[in-house]
């Protein structure tokens, strides 16, 4: 009799697995179903934050406003008689991030960076004078109208220290530019400056800020459109910018303390 209920017994758990079976390919169904109405909603919701972005000129991710708005609040700083000092940010190991931790992390660490040097700025226009740079997401710009060379330094430093201090330990190559209010300067100058002293901050080994002294009046439309070896070259004479040879220091070393006479200091190369 035992023999007999064998072959109940295996139509028994045969038909279990096949229940078993239809159950879990029904599950994997519905999951597979989610996951698409997930990236659909991810997808959508990118494209409503980009539209965002494109109206109102702010940038989603961190707040910030963003190219356009720098530009037209730049040339019209320029466009008095003060001194405008211009910060320019690069948050230093953003795409070894990016590739160890996720692009999650990645914005979170871009966010609080962005918190922080707002938050770093003693003065509320200046807070409200921070931006990121175009498509650039590691990227960040700072105008203080009314500062000359050896506060926009000062300041520059205090972001950095900011920086630092932060839980995600970000780091970031910092470049000064400045215009007197005496001479008129254009913008993509200034900008291009600026960048050109975040270059140097780079090259010195991150972790640090460099100033330039940007030329005076129509010197400096001569320059806008330098070519590649122009921008990695060495800087002469007739460039007249001062990568205000500040001491060597290590990448982890905290900055000096700015005074008049380290930031008039020029060391031209050979």
């Amino acid at each position: 009799m035992l023999v007999d209920l064998l072959p109940i017994a295996d139509g028994c758990l045969l038909g279990g697995l096949s229940m078993l079976s239809c159950i879990l390919w029904r599950q994997r169904s519905q999951l597979n179903a989610l996951s698409r109405t997930v990236v659909a909603q991810n997808t959508e919701l990118g494209n409503k934050l980009a539209t965002i972005e494109q109206l109102t000129g702010y940038d989603a991710l961190t707040g910030l406003r963003g190219q356009r708005w720098f530009e037209t609040e730049l040339a019209e700083a320029l466009r008095g008689k003060r001194p405008v000092a211009l910060i320019y940010i690069d948050l230093d190991g953003i795409k070894r991030l990016n590739t160890s931790r996720g692009h999650q992390y990645v914005d979170g660490v871009i966010r609080s960076s962005a918190m922080a040097i707002r938050a770093s700025l003693r003065r509320e226009t200046d807070r409200d004078l921070v931006f990121r740079r175009g498509d650039a997401a590691d990227e960040l710009l700072v105008i203080l109208d009314g500062a000359d060379l050896l506060l926009g330094l000062a300041t520059a430093q205090q972001i950095l220290t900011t920086l630092r201090l932060l839980p995600t330990t970000v780091t970031a190559s910092i470049g000064v530019a400045a215009s007197d209010g005496k001479n008129p300067v254009c913008a993509a100058y200034l900008e291009r400056a600026a960048e050109t002293a975040m270059d140097w901050a780079k090259a010195d080994g991150k972790n640090c800020v460099r100033p330039v002294a940007p030329m005076k009046g129509a010197e400096s439309e001569q320059t806008l459109e330098p070519t590649v070896a122009e921008q990695t070259a060495e800087p002469t004479v007739a460039e007249h910018v001062t990568p205000a040879a500040l001491p060597q220091r290590p990448s982890d070393a905290i900055p000096e303390t700015v005074t008049p006479e380290s930031a008039q200091r020029t060391k031209v190369a050979a």
